[in-house]
């Protein structure tokens, strides 16, 4: 594909393009306007010449792979757009396909190695008809600064048709800026292919028995309460003393607090049924100064554990919208109210929550809100770090949401996100500009360390060791790259070179170390811990084992060279890494404490197989952190209870300062019927979406701070002996209602409680501890 600067041949009047400029006041007025005949940057083996079709001139994409065109910044000379700022790309097509089309942008946003982000999927009907195509953008999946794939001031775009079409006819892209109504279409028009995408599958329904007081026995709408540990499923009934009851929270000075609604159609289906919250107000009739923000919880299917089909999951919390309730069903609402430190004030409020029909009031339940005289410790305050394992960058307003939700830090893998490399004059060259841009920023907004794996499972040794290929590659420049690849795993897999970082890239290892950190520090970046690879312990399983690569001979797998390899980049990592950098290890079994001298950060999931090893850590002395991580199934779904018990209390109660989550963002772009999904949410243009596991997440870490903010307020008073002993017997009840699962450190090591009910009162005791503290 031809590179070309829009500006330029925009200004010699050699492109026709129509724009009204960023001042542009009517919704629909447009910022720019390509048609078929100006299109720019295409390939020929993915776009048509232009034809005429149905008395329009449109070019038609053709080709399986991403079809990419290019436009000039509108915005301005400017990287990116203002933060915040959202538009609307209006594509003319024809309806000849059934299967969605998938459109594209480069925001360096998805990784720095040019790859593009999803931004919508467009459900053909197959009408033959044309149509417009809303496909939203945002500021962060825009980007036309240096580095960009499509130059300097040019903004790169992609289509990608759908399995079963053949091909697409476009005849006009425009350009506006966001008005009122494009989110709700988009997550519309979201949960309609999804929704389309799924129907091939069968589920077995089930149903549940309504226990319903004389009071709501014969009322056709009932509201009922459901702690969220419990997600409300389609088929779930109101249980004995849910219906109506009045929702109550408890919550600090500065915090997040969230609540499940079930509503049931008792005897009739329901329609457009939707949620309001009332003004809350104090006895002195003083508001409460707090975010009130409303959802509706989608259904959607997963994929299930084994060789079963699909199953309903509670799955994704969208911004409220009306949805309809079958007889005997029923449908969850979520509510999320959020308390700010410099204007809210403590004291008990009451409201009314409403359920609408049809945008009126049908039934109403009380609302409680007691706001305690409690400011909380920040994460950051707090000394605590929770990061998620990530495909590659993420755009910037979901780094605001995780923050906001306690998620302070992120991991990633090089495969998917690295400084580009080079060789000049026998020497090695990191070319920072896309992943500058991007760590810049992510500091700014909150983010405060990265774990790097330079390499990936031991299973798939030595091909998951991706930098060490790619500098052997980049370093060694002889012959094709499938030549280089080939005679990197055949050196690398050798019994006298596999234990240790083969001589052929030492130097540039450690050259790529030095020049990396330096930078990274130097450049205002989070911090960066690197590790050489996951999951270094594997060491002790049966030599070969190579799980997922059996039919890969370049593979050798895990064995006792794993080992010696860890060390030695660890070693190598320490030699030549700018001072005060950290070294990580996931270490999946007890017998991982060997590794101790050569890390600082040990973070495992084998906590119960030796309660001790927080302690064995720390006894390590300065520089020595113990972390602790756990996962989310493989389907996609929610399993709150999980994530508020085993981040929370849980890891809590062994004092592990950090957590990381396999994983964020791993996995099928909301369908996720196949594959793996390990995953807690979905971004779009307008917003992060969530599961109910990352309300538990959230949760846990507010436990996690409600914790510390005791121990400081028990050292200010001087406390400290009295609170350890109060701690103490909150953990020994929190480790002994673990279940019996979660023990397979490799496939199952997922940590539940037996007794959810007993996390918000392990809390609230810390709650009103705090608040007795703070009268002395």
């Amino acid at each position: 594909m031809k590179i070309i600067n829009l500006f330029a041949i925009t200004a010699i009047g050699l492109l026709i393009l129509t724009g009204c400029g960023t001042g542009a006041s009517s919704r629909h007025e447009s910022l720019l306007t390509i048609s078929a005949e100006n299109m720019q940057g295409l390939d020929d083996h993915q776009w048509s010449a232009v034809k005429e079709i149905d008395g329009r001139k449109a070019r038609v994409v053709t080709g399986r792979d991403t079809a990419s065109f290019i436009v000039p910044a509108w915005w301005g000379n400017s990287a990116r757009p203002g933060d915040g700022e959202i538009f609307v790309l209006e594509i003319d097509y024809q309806d000849a396909f059934s299967a969605p089309f998938i459109v594209y942008s480069f925001g360096n946003s998805a990784n720095s190695r040019n790859q593009m982000s999803e931004l919508h999927r467009i459900a053909g009907e197959n009408t033959a008809g044309w149509k417009t195509a809303y496909v939203p953008v945002s500021w962060d999946y825009l980007f036309a600064g240096a580095g960009a794939p499509s130059g300097v001031g040019n903004q790169a775009f992609g289509i990608k048709l759908g399995d079963e079409a053949k091909e697409l006819p476009v005849s006009e892209i425009r350009i506006r800026k966001a008005a009122t109504g494009d989110e709700s279409r988009y997550n519309a028009e979201t949960r309609a292919w999804i929704k389309k995408s799924q129907e091939k599958y069968e589920f077995k329904d089930s149903s549940s028995t309504a226990a319903l007081p004389d009071t709501w026995n014969t009322k056709s709408c009932v509201p009922y309460l459901r702690d969220y540990l419990s997600p409300i499923l389609p088929w779930a009934a109101p249980r004995e003393g849910e219906a109506g009851a009045t929702m109550k929270l408890r919550m600090s000075l500065n915090e997040i607090e969230s609540k499940q609604l079930g509503v049931y159609a008792n005897g009739k289906d329901l329609e457009n049924v939707s949620i309001n919250v009332s003004a809350l107000k104090n006895e002195a009739g003083e508001a409460l100064n707090a975010e009130t923000s409303l959802y509706t919880v989608e259904y959607a299917l997963i994929k299930a554990r084994g060789n079963r089909p699909p199953q309903v999951d509670a799955q994704r919390i969208w911004p409220l919208y009306e949805t309809p309730v079958k007889a005997g069903r029923s449908q969850a609402f979520w509510l999320s109210f959020k308390t700010k430190q410099q204007t809210a004030k403590p004291g008990l409020y009451k409201g009314e929550i409403s359920v609408l029909i049809h945008g009126k009031p049908a039934e109403k339940i009380p609302l409680e809100i007691e706001v305690m005289p409690i400011s909380l410790l920040t994460m950051d305050e707090a000394g605590l770090s929770m990061g998620g394992c990530v495909t590659g960058f993420i755009p910037f307003h979901d780094i605001t949401y995780a923050v906001e939700n306690n998620v302070n830090a992120i991991n990633l893998w090089y495969s998917s996100t690295r400084p580009n490399m080079s060789k000049t004059d026998g020497k090695l060259k990191l070319d920072f500009t896309l992943i500058d841009e991007w760590m810049k920023k992510a500091k700014q907004l909150g983010m405060q360390n990265i774990v790097y794996f330079l390499g990936g499972n031991p299973y798939g040794f030595p091909k998951t060791m991706r930098i060490e290929q790619e500098l052997f590659m980049t370093m060694h420049d002889e012959g094709t790259p499938e030549e280089r690849s080939a005679k990197y795993l055949k050196l690398a897999a050798d019994p006298a070179n596999r234990g240790y970082i083969i001589k052929e890239i030492r130097e540039a290892y450690g050259e790529w170390v030095k020049q990396f950190t330096e930078h990274a520090q130097q450049n205002g970046w989070p911090e960066v811990i690197l590790t050489p690879f996951d999951e270094p312990a594997k060491h002790r399983q049966q030599p070969y084992r190579k799980e997922g690569n059996e039919n890969d001979s370049t593979v050798i797998g895990t064995g006792p060279w794993i080992k010696t390899h860890f060390e030695d980049g660890c070693d190598l990592i320490r030699k030549y890494a700018a001072p005060g950098t950290r070294i990580y290890g996931s270490i999946h079994h007890p017998s991982g404490i060997e590794f101790l001298p050569k890390i600082n950060v040990f973070c495992t999931n084998a906590i119960f197989d030796d309660p001790e090893l927080g302690n064995k850590v720390r006894a390590g002395g300065e520089g020595k952190y113990f972390w602790q991580y756990t996962g989310i199934g493989g389907g996609g779904g929610s399993e709150p209870t999980k994530m508020r018990y085993a981040f929370g209390f849980y890891f809590g109660a062994y004092d592990s300062r950090g957590s990381l989550l396999w994983a964020y963002n791993w996995g099928g772009r909301f369908n996720t019927t196949q594959g793996n999904n390990w995953m807690i949410c979905w971004d779009t243009p307008f917003s992060t979406i969530p599961t109910l596991s990352y309300e538990g997440l959230r949760e846990a870490w507010d436990d996690r701070r409600y914790i510390e903010t005791l121990r400081k307020i028990a050292k200010d008073k001087g406390k400290e002996e009295e609170i350890r002993i109060f701690l103490d017997d909150i953990f020994s009840q929190a480790t002994n209602t673990k279940t019996e699962g979660g023990v397979d450190t490799v496939n199952d090591f997922w940590a539940d409680t037996k007794s959810p009910e007993k996390l918000d009162r392990w809390r609230f005791l810390i709650a009103d501890k705090i608040i007795e503290l703070s009268k002395i």
